[in-house]
């Protein structure tokens, strides 16, 4: 029980993490079940999704003590899975969760509450339904059912839902569109500007059949012109492959959740691209705040957000989209909506309806946000920082034994350790996580993601692996390249200070191309890099990776 009570607040955001299990001793291993197949015949971009849940036999007849685990395996692999239950249930109820692709390594347990009933639209057959927790080509679940006390219970009618929307476009398939999306967007020049890069249905996948049952369009198109916009989080994982994250959502609201359609107007992923959701284009009246869709345009941010904040690129998104949704509209006033007599006109969705979302670290970022949209609309978007590479260069391992992993984060698997010079094309990023700057990369025979601070080379400057001509070169950790007391300036775009020498430390901020520093201690060796400590003001004081500076 304690165990459990521990467990509240714990979330598996980027992918199920596995870890040893004791095995399938303790706990009921269910084959039995009905199972609703909601899949069609598959095709090379078709969804395939899944039901299983308790029969009345089952619930009466468990193994083991009350509240232990129970698991059963599924009839296709999935990437994301979610549990419903009956509406006659209490309010309040969680449900425990586990995965894993053989039954013996499971994923650290994620608690599921149920999800925004306020989208606007019934969900089917009156049920509860908890978020979609990501999972990667798992075949088991394991789950617990709690009361809204964290005691031990039944739940009527529990079933879960499992989805693989692997089929279909990724990420990289979107080529040379993204290169002109997540990264800083510069400012429209008047109120009458074009829209940001939409990435549109088509090019996500959407499975446009979906949209429509036995007696055709479920949820017709209807318009109003927009009077506010709405933040939102979709309470799915943070960093999983967009594309993949928009179909699983899009087939759990049109399909599972009997919607027709998926209830957001646009979305945002990490890397700052912007989807279009709802179909109908602009001014399409969507499904993401009951009592308030009319006249609203939904952003549904992709990723959760109770803890953590966007990320800069996905602020980016936001602005740019939220911009172009809301451009006849004053940023940062507010206006009487519907019940509301002062509503921001760029708001969230806990702003109208009792509901968490956007999750504590997005709604903390929305004055920020409005500014900048504001900005972004006068034509006076402060600089930004520019990326320090861009999809297309080449660059180069900077350090042996770099790491490679299958996603922008720490705690993505790593694929490989990375040679010293090994030569790499940049695919994709930035991406921002964990206090680190990530790029997705290419090389001969291996492809992943890794932290900017271990490459070297950009577009426009020297060729990968080489000095740039006027720097001073690096040296080795012997020698001592700078001096307390020297004055030098930032080189080769931007560059991580860093709270203390090593690449593991947080981020304080990001300094710009050409910054002036002074140098005020080290040299110190960590992570194969020479560190120094340096004022950056107005930026602040912290440590840097010497060779991405240029004495003056």
């Amino acid at each position: 029980m304690n165990d459990h009570k521990e467990a509240f607040g714990r979330r598996l955001d980027r992918r199920a993490v596995l870890s040893a299990s004791t095995g399938l001793a303790a706990m009921a291993l269910l084959r039995g079940g009905w199972r609703v197949p909601t899949a069609r015949a598959v095709g090379d971009d078709d969804t395939v999704a899944g039901e299983w849940a308790e029969d009345e036999a089952q619930a009466q007849v468990v193994p083991g003590a009350e509240g232990e685990p129970r698991s059963f395996e599924t009839e296709t692999p999935f990437y994301a899975v979610a549990p419903h239950w009956g509406g006659e249930a209490e309010p309040g109820a969680t449900v425990e969760i586990s995965v894993s692709p053989d039954g013996e390594t499971w994923s650290e347990p994620v608690l599921v509450a149920q999800a925004d009933a306020e989208g606007g639209r019934p969900d089917r057959d009156g049920r509860r339904f908890g978020r979609l927790v990501a999972a990667q080509r798992a075949r088991f679940v394991r789950y617990r059912a709690f009361d809204a006390a964290g005691e031990p219970t039944r739940l009527p009618r529990l079933a879960f839902t499992y989805i693989d929307a692997s089929r279909g476009p990724r990420l990289d398939s979107l080529g040379p569109r993204l290169e002109t999306i997540g990264q800083p967007v510069p400012g429209p020049t008047s109120p009458a500007v074009a829209p940001p890069p939409i990435v549109s249905r088509a090019a996500w996948g959407a499975d446009e059949s979906l949209r429509f049952g036995s007696l055709g369009e479920i949820w017709p198109v209807a318009y109003r012109s927009v009077e506010h916009v709405v933040i939102h989080h979709t309470d799915t994982a943070n960093f999983n492959d967009p594309l993949l994250e928009m179909r699983s959502i899009y087939y759990y609201h049109a399909v599972s959740r009997g919607w027709g359609d998926i209830g957001y107007n646009y979305l945002v992923d990490f890397l700052g691209n912007v989807y279009e959701g709802r179909v109908g284009g602009e001014g399409a009246v969507a499904g993401h705040a009951a009592g308030y869709n009319e006249g609203t345009a939904g952003i549904g941010t992709i990723g959760r957000f109770d803890f953590a904040t966007a990320t800069p690129e996905a602020r980016a998104g936001l602005v740019a989209i939220t911009a172009w949704a809301g451009r006849n509209l004053d940023p940062l006033g507010v206006a009487p909506f519907n019940d509301i007599a002062s509503l921001p006109t760029i708001c969230a969705h806990r702003d109208v309806n009792p509901s968490g979302c956007p999750g504590d670290g997005l709604y903390e970022q929305l004055p920020a946000i409005r500014d900048d949209v504001a900005n972004a609309l006068a034509g006076t978007a402060p600089a930004t920082p520019n990326p320090a590479f861009a999809p297309g260069d080449a660059v180069t391992s900077a350090v042996p034994d770099g790491t490679l992993r299958e996603g922008p984060g720490l705690t993505f698997p790593v694929i490989t350790q990375l040679a010293l010079g090994e030569p790499l094309v940049v695919a994709d990023g930035p991406a921002t996580n964990d206090g680190l700057v990530w790029y997705q990369l290419q090389g001969a025979t291996l492809a992943g993601w890794a932290a900017a601070d271990l490459l070297t080379g950009a577009v426009g400057g020297p060729t990968a692996g080489t000095p740039e001509p006027d720097a001073v070169p690096f040296e080795a950790a012997s020698g001592t390249r700078f001096v307390a007391g020297d004055a030098a300036s930032v080189v080769d775009g931007a560059l991580n200070l860093h709270a203390a020498a090593g690449l593991g430390t947080p981020v304080l901020v990001v300094l710009p191309d050409g910054t002036p520093v002074a140098i005020v201690g080290g040299p110190v060796e960590a992570d194969g890099f020479v560190w120094y400590e340096i004022d950056a003001s107005p930026y602040g004081v912290g440590w840097c990776v010497g060779d991405f500076l240029r004495r003056s």
